[in-house]
């Protein structure tokens, strides 16, 4: 086999099996998951060219402890042995990378309380700050501008 990308050798096996050419198919995939473990589609397509009912199961079962989540490969094996194991609840957590160690939560968990923290403290230094300076005073101004209307009136006082 000239080809070194894993894919393409996948996609040259699924087409091999597709083509009725059962035994190169599952020569190229049993080669292909001994380099490429965790290829789950290479498990489940060399569940589909195995003749033999316990490797076909032991194949299905390997495409679901890859995948627990795989229904094809759930549903194969039921039909196959009568049997799958349990999918998994939607509470149990998929394996964790490095990326999302408990160690690393931890270490983001920490760092966001810093942050809320800090946010805090310039918070209650910006309001200090505004409390110790003296309040704006206000200046009332009158303004007063007179104005003086003279009005003439006028009173009758009898003759005598």
């Amino acid at each position: 086999m000239a080809q070194t990308d894993p894919l393409a050798r996948l996609s040259e096996a699924i087409t091999l099996a597709k083509g009725g050419k059962r035994a190169e198919a599952r020569a190229l995939l049993l080669e292909l998951t001994a380099q490429q473990p965790d290829l789950e589609l290479a498990w489940l397509w060399l569940g589909s060219v195995t003749d033999e009912v316990d490797e076909r199961a032991d194949y299905l079962r390997r495409a679901l402890t890859i995948n627990p989540n795989n229904e094809t490969a759930r549903s194969a094996l039921v039909r196959l042995v009568g049997s799958a194991p349990p999918p998994p609840s939607p509470i149990a957590a998929a394996p964790l990378n490095e990326s999302e160690s408990p160690k690393n939560s931890l270490i983001l968990i920490i760092l966001a309380m810093v942050a809320v923290s800090l946010v805090i403290v310039l918070a209650a230094v910006v309001i200090g700050n505004k409390l110790q300076q003296p309040p704006a005073t206000l200046t009332p101004t009158v303004s007063f501008t007179p104005s003086y209307t003279p009005t003439l009136r006028y009173t009758l006082t009898p003759s005598r």
